[in-house]
């Protein structure tokens, strides 16, 4: 049966070790080394100004190993990162598991206290999430307590019932080693075989901070609740309560680090030049006076060869040790120096954007890498008299049309591109790969940027920047007009967010099904931040007979389906890459691209292929390489086709050297495309169909009651 897990709020910030032993078997296993080994490097965006104190870390937990690896590229020379020095922490020893004799069940069916159903069963309801059960367990034959964590759902062939329910034991059984059991609820005859109904009040399904629930009785104390707490705007994201007393009461702010004598001499100039309109001149005048002794920053992904470089953050950086979204250090010990910078970043800027914080770079070419902690859209530019150091960008912006509002946007889309920035501000991406290109010269670079918790700040923090300048920062939640577009909600639906999906996914089954015309083809698919994921390719031959592909869910990559079009035969199946047989872009990126791309080259003309994900298509660290786009095209796909975006939801239906129809978009959209195939791959009658759950399903529904 296909699993459809009904938790919330996954963001792969927990441990490996723990994502792994939570991660269901048919999920991608992690990436081989050598995928790792030429992935391009991952930046936070934002790091630290000199202090040891303030270290960032990714907003993702899919970090490399410290191992020693040759990055190899076509756009860069080989570079060698060496292996770590620490020595890993030794184990703890394990204590013996014990279970108490009452703990191991009865041997007898319950018969106190239990509920029994009246009317028509149906296992969603009767098993509600959180309800108290007595399980027959399969490996001790005793009947065991315990509580209803997760759903494993149908398809839309049948209408997307549940058919079978986790329910983990409030204790271990089998010696520690079996924490839960799935049992069978498609009706109540086979309930009744293995699960009794205990009248006691419901249980909170408790999450990990990924949203995945805790499958081990053992560590339920440790798993948050199910519930969010609302953001505290006295302690910002990420702080703790001891931290922000602290930072609430700090009245000194004083910068003792390298580079720190000509900080002093360049507040004082800054001073001075302040009652005017500041100038790209007042700018350089100031920072020359750092000569060549500027703070140090460790941003060993970003860096020409790991070690630590000469430049500085200022405004937005999140700190390490419970501190959290904080001002960085030399904003603070020299304000003024920070407002003649930010003064003259804000009048130079060729539009009204707005940024939190602004990373300088001294004389130094960093590497290929992604910046992750920052929402995207940045802007570049350089000074000091260089010759090169261009920005390579792996997907340049290109100017869009909102199809709601009309309004132009910027978008992914442009392919690669050499962006000069010496002679005034670009606009990047900075979710997209991108690298200084060599250079000769003196050159100090300055990305203004938004860190994505810009608006998550403790109203103290949000205080100071707009004092120091910074036009990105608030402590309510609330996104500017600017970044609307951009934001990736990464969280999943609740489990009541969920339930509302599904009830609109069983009335859409019934008045939009898999199709029943003959050679009529459909691709429905959604990502991981609904119900984990799931998906159908469906078709019918010339006779009118349906086959449906029911995807499972939660697994990563492409979902392919190689169709062939006879002309008096109809569609037929030629090869089907689904589900183990994928190509799972995402945990093997190199090879499976490599795969995929092969597989496209060898199709003769007129070969159709249809293409679903039931998760996410790419990690957000490993992007995948041009060929899987030139595959992509070479299957009708635009040519200038935006980047796929990690948890976007994906479908495509195209054909060897022809149009091809492709849909994309934010991560809670659920996607649909139906066509009719004629003889040699030859689609038309194409409709298209992008629905905002969010907004028509899960606010429509609250807004009924």
């Amino acid at each position: 049966a296909r699993a459809l897990w009904l938790f919330a709020g996954y963001t792969r910030s927990q441990t490996s070790s723990l994502r792994n032993a939570l991660r269901p078997r048919t999920m991608a296993s992690r990436p081989s080394r050598a995928s790792r080994a030429s992935a391009p490097k991952y930046d936070d965006g934002q790091s630290n100004d000199g202090s040891e104190f303030e270290k960032e870390s990714s907003s993702e937990s899919e970090e490399e190993e410290e191992e020693e690896v040759i990055v190899e590229s076509d756009d860069e020379p080989q570079k060698k990162r060496k292996s770590s020095s620490r020595k890993p922490a030794p184990k703890k020893a394990r204590t013996e598991y014990t279970i108490e004799e009452h703990e191991k069940g009865s041997v007898n069916r319950p018969t106190e206290n239990t509920i029994t159903s009246t009317g028509a069963f149906n296992g969603e309801f009767a098993f509600a999430l959180g309800t108290v059960c007595s399980v027959l367990c399969e490996k001790t034959n005793r009947w065991v307590t315990g509580h209803v964590i997760m759903f494993h759902r149908g398809g839309v062939t049948t209408k997307y019932a549940v058919k079978a329910v986790r329910v983990l034991f409030e204790k271990a059984q089998n010696g520690g080693k079996t924490h839960y059991q799935d049992c069978d609820v498609t009706t109540e005859k086979e309930a009744d075989k293995r699960l009794v109904r205990l009248d006691l009040p419901k249980r909170e399904v408790r999450l990990w901070t990924s949203g995945s629930p805790c499958m081990r009785a053992c560590d339920l104390g440790h798993a948050a609740a199910s519930k969010e707490k609302p953001l505290d705007p006295s302690r910002g994201f990420g702080a703790s309560a001891e931290a922000a007393a602290r930072a609430a009461q700090k009245k000194d702010f004083t910068y003792q680090g390298k580079g720190s004598e000509g900080l002093a001499k360049a507040e004082q100039e800054a001073t001075k030049r302040l009652s005017s309109k500041p100038s790209q001149a007042d700018v350089e005048a100031c920072l020359k006076l750092l000569g060549d002794s500027w703070p140090t920053q460790e941003r060993p992904n970003v860096t020409p060869d790991g070690k630590a470089v000469q430049g500085m953050c200022l405004g937005a950086v999140f700190v390490l040790g419970g501190v959290g979204m904080a001002v960085s250090q030399v904003s603070s010990a020299y304000p003024n120096l920070c407002k003649l910078i930010t003064g003259w970043v804000k009048t130079s800027l060729p539009e009204d954007f707005p940024f939190s914080s602004l990373q300088i770079n001294y004389n130094y070419a960093a590497r290929k890498h992604v910046d992750g902690n920052n929402i995207g859209p940045s802007y570049i530019r350089s000074l000091g008299k260089h010759t090169g150091g261009e920005l390579w960008t792996a997907d340049a912006f290109v100017e869009a049309t909102d199809e709601d509002t009309g309004e132009k946007y910027v978008k992914g889309g442009g392919g690669q591109q050499v962006l000069s920035c010496s002679g005034g501000w670009k606009l990047f991406n900075g979710n997209a790969e991108h690298y200084t290109k060599p250079y000769q010269g003196t050159r100090i670079s300055f990305i203004a940027f938004s860190h994505n918790a810009y608006n998550k700040l403790s109203t103290r923090v949000a205080s100071k920047l707009k004092e120091l300048g910074f036009t990105a920062a608030s402590d309510d939640g609330v996104d500017l007009p600017y970044f609307a577009k951009y934001r990736i909600d990464k969280s999943e639906f609740t489990p009541d967010e969920n339930s509302k999906y599904f009830a609109y996914q069983k009335k859409r089954a019934v008045e939009l099904p898999p199709p029943t015309k003959p050679n009529r083809i459909s691709i429905e698919c959604y990502g991981l931040t609904m119900a984990r994921g799931g998906g159908w390719i469906g078709y019918c031959d010339a006779s009118g007979k349906q086959t449906v592909h029911e995807l499972t869910p939660n697994m990563t990559g492409f979902h392919v389906l190689e169709l062939d079009v006879h002309a008096t035969k109809g569609i037929s199946l030629i090869n089907a890459f689904v589900d183990r047989k994928r190509f799972d872009i995402y945990g093997k990126t190199d090879l499976e691209v490599d795969r995929f791309s092969s597989f496209v080259k060898k199709l003769p003309a007129g070969r159709v292929v249809a293409i679903a994900i039931t998760d996410t298509a790419v990690a957000a660290k490993r992007p995948p390489s041009d060929k899987l786009y030139d595959a992509l095209r070479l299957l009708g796909a635009p040519a200038q086709m935006e980047k796929i975006g990690y948890r976007f939801p994906f479908a495509f239906l195209g054909v060897k050297g022809g149009t091809g129809h492709l849909l994309m978009d934010k991560t809670k959209f659920l996607l649909r495309i139906d066509a009719a195939l004629g003889a040699n791959g030859v689609i038309s009658d194409v409709t298209t169909e992008k629905t905002d759950v969010t907004a028509k399903v899960i606010l429509a529904s609250a807004g009924k009651k």
